[in-house]
């Protein structure tokens, strides 16, 4: 049955609350509870999950609540803390308040206790304390094969939950002995489902703690994905002239002709990104694709970013659209200019750099080739013309003496400059053409494209 079809039984209740309510529609059920927001929309400042300050009183038991109202769905937890004196208390008043909610939420069902394999005299249960309280489990030793781990109560009209009792060590014992006496401690658990709703019970007597909480889920088919026109959209982030010139396959360099690739993808609404993409047509038709030249179009159809304020940006439902890609030999520009006049770096206007007024970028040990133990801290002066969108093209690199006054990061070290790799040169042109980005215009007015700068960047390891 397809989500669309699904059909959702009517809301489930809890005290003045329905599991359909809106944000403002339970904080006006429920005014005493002293409401105060978790999540809001950093789009539209629409709050989505709420939480009480004080607690909410239904079936002689004060909740603490908190509601997350999305879209396609609605949860609360609830969680309370019983008066009881000891197990066999906690237990009646947490059945006494599961069978007040029954009217509301249904009876509850439990799964069957756990049975204990292992061959006879060959099995114990042993614990150990993790981040969630007690974990049992069984290891070998002198065990009663064939037992069970828990036992089912019934309660209410027609409603059972399983009750799981274990001693102050975390072992299993039976929830009664034959003496009548009880294990100081349990867990307790139930379920209930309806269709599209689902509520979770879980009760703990720990440590003279009494602790009941339930979780209530409900989820509402959403609809057909809203159609988005990517041709027609604002384009707010496309790789670069240099991006695709360093990206480019020597396959497609090769092409005598581009080709155009057509995708269907998903295009989030918060942030405009693109993901979930399938290739649907070329231009020219049927054009043979490589699977190197069809990771190449995925990738440029995921590095694409849109406008999306004009669509509602809280929908966690993405949009789904056509995009098209070009596979162009013509973005292996050719590498033309070293020997170009330089133009002055002051000159340069720079739309996009890092803040830092003299920026460090971190180098990952496998860009150069010394031990271990060494602190690296080098200046790479990159050769790179401004092209038409304003990144920044490199064509040569070479290391610059190494940077005067650097101490070392660790005893016993020091600083060097190792020799210009072929990774640490793609390295650097790859930060050129990615962290910077130039005006149209020079501090003079005149064209910036095409002209050549040499670009100074520092890069070390610690």
């Amino acid at each position: 049955m397809s989500l669309a079809a699904v059909v959702l039984a009517a809301p489930l209740a809890f005290g003045p609350l329905q599991l359909d309510m809106s944000i403002a529609q339970l904080q006006a059920a429920a005014p005493t509870a002293g409401w105060e927001a978790k999540q809001v929309s950093p789009f539209t400042q629409r709050v989505f999950s709420i939480r009480s300050t004080q607690p909410l009183e239904v079936a002689g038991a004060r909740f603490n609540m908190h509601a997350e109202v999305g879209y396609y769905h609605q949860r609360w937890v609830l969680i309370a803390t019983l008066p009881a004196k000891d197990a066999p208390a906690c237990e009646q008043a947490m059945l006494g308040v599961l069978a007040a909610l029954e009217p509301q939420l249904g009876p509850f069902s439990s799964r069957a206790p756990r049975s204990i394999p292992g061959k006879g005299g060959n099995l114990v249960w042993r614990s150990q304390q993790g981040p969630n309280g007690i974990v049992v489990m069984p290891s070998m030793g002198t065990g009663a094969a064939g037992s069970s781990s828990g036992e089912l109560v019934a309660f209410g009209t027609s409603s059972r939950v399983l009750v799981e009792a274990f001693d102050d060590q975390g072992q299993p014992r039976a929830r009664k002995t034959l003496l009548s006496r009880r294990p100081p401690n349990f867990d307790l658990s139930a379920f209930q489902r309806q269709e599209g709703q689902r509520v979770r019970v879980d009760g703990r007597f720990f440590a003279s703690l009494c602790e009941l909480q339930l979780e209530l889920n409900r989820e509402t088919p959403p609809p057909a994905p809203t159609v988005f026109d990517a041709a027609a959209a604002r384009v707010v982030y496309a790789p670069s002239i240099a991006e695709k010139h360093l990206a480019l396959p020597d396959e497609i360099a090769a092409l005598t002709a581009p080709v155009e690739v057509a995708l269907s993808c998903r295009i989030d609404r918060a942030m405009g990104g693109v993901h979930g993409c399938d290739i649907v047509g070329t231009t020219p038709p049927a054009a043979p694709l490589t699977a190197i030249m069809e990771t190449y179009a995925h990738r440029l159809a995921r590095e694409r970013a849109y406008d999306t304020s004009g669509v509602d940006r809280d929908d966690p439902q993405a949009m789904v659209g056509t995009l098209r890609v070009k596979l162009d030999p013509a973005d292996r520009r050719p590498v033309d200019f070293l020997e170009a006049p330089r133009t002055l770096l002051e000159q340069v206007v720079f739309t996009r750099q890092p803040e830092q007024a003299a920026p460090v970028f971190m180098l990952a040990r496998q860009h150069f080739g010394t031990p271990q133990d060494r602190d690296i801290d080098m200046v790479v002066n990159a050769v790179c013309r401004i092209e038409a969108d304003g990144s920044l093209l490199c064509g040569s690199a070479r290391l610059a003496e190494p940077v005067a006054g650097n101490a070392p990061a660790k005893p016993g070290t020091h600083a060097e400059t190792p020799s210009l790799s072929p990774e640490l040169r793609d390295l650097a042109f790859r930060t050129a053409a990615t962290r910077y980005q130039v005006a149209p215009q020079l501090s003079d007015g005149k064209p910036s494209v095409g002209r050549v700068i040499e670009l100074a960047l520092r890069f070390r390891n610690y």
